[in-house]
């Protein structure tokens, strides 16, 4: 049995040119030569300070390279990235149009597509698979449960409104892998080793629970209930899956065991439901 979602807001930043690999191995986090057209990496865009521009999935089809994020973000990235090509034989663009991606739940035998240059699938968990084609699929529309399902496995999106606002370590980047600390040198990745190798975190990524009806938005403050005036940490996705609304956020380690509401709202509390990192 085989449920397909197409996950409509996912979009494309397309990256051509003789020198596409080596202007991407010197921008994103992950390492570009275990990438080819059968094979796909997690990574990141930073900025110099650290902070997360874009996370992504990159992976190859015949023509080029292609990012793989929120459809709203690849302008962004897009305007990120052409400061840095000016230099590079490289041709950025937006492929949003030229390519589709659909979610693949299945309790059986994989999917039967083939990497073959003009269409890419990627086993992204057990029974999970992302399939990218120019061709739309027969598929529903509920990407919720493929939403939820990112979140348990503590999986973030970055948005408009969180671009540019975390540090890797805090997203879970490290432990799902998005960070190579063997590659070299990227921009940004001076501060990321050092957090890495000489920080102590203080903050991790907590996937929580709210009310259906409670209003939550993209980089929202939380606050520990008895200190309503101290944020504690932000909102950095959510997603409203049947009777629940569930978010992920950025905490306080020493916060995520105190009664928790959004800031603003003290009549709309989280429960944490796991940690991850």
């Amino acid at each position: 049995m085989q449920k397909i979602i197409y996950l409509k807001n996912n979009g494309f930043l397309k990256v051509t040119g003789k020198d596409a690999a080596t202007f991407l191995q010197g921008q994103l986090t992950c390492d570009v030569t275990k990438v080819t057209q059968k094979t796909s990496v997690l990574g990141a865009c930073c900025d110099p300070s650290g902070r997360v521009q874009a996370f992504f999935r990159l992976f190859q089809l015949a023509d080029g390279y292609y990012l793989r994020l929120p459809k709203t973000l690849v302008p962004i990235l897009l305007a990120h990235l052409s400061k840095y090509a000016i230099f590079s034989a490289v041709a950025l663009s937006n492929a949003s149009d030229t390519l589709r991606m659909t979610g693949v739940m299945t309790e059986g035998a994989p999917p039967n597509y083939v990497n073959d240059g003009t269409q890419h699938c990627v086993k992204i968990a057990d029974n999970r698979y992302e399939y990218y084609s120019p061709n739309l699929v027969d598929a529903s529309d509920d990407s919720s449960v493929w939403a939820l399902d990112n979140m348990k496995a503590g999986i973030p999106e970055i948005h408009p409104e969180t671009a540019g606002k975390f540090l890797p370590h805090p997203l879970n980047l490290v432990t799902i892998g998005a960070i190579d600390f063997e590659k070299g040198c990227y921009v940004g990745q001076e501060i990321i080793a050092r957090m890495h190798y000489r920080g102590k975190l203080k903050q991790h990524l907590y996937l929580a629970m709210a009310e259906k009806t409670t209003s939550v938005s993209l980089n929202q403050g939380l606050c520990d209930q008895q200190q309503p005036e101290t944020v504690v940490g932000y909102v950095v996705d959510h997603v409203l899956a049947g009777s629940q609304q569930y978010l992920l956020v950025t905490l306080f380690d020493r916060a995520a065991k105190q009664p928790l509401i959004i800031k603003e709202q003290p009549n709309d509390c989280l429960k944490i439901v796991s940690s991850f990192g």
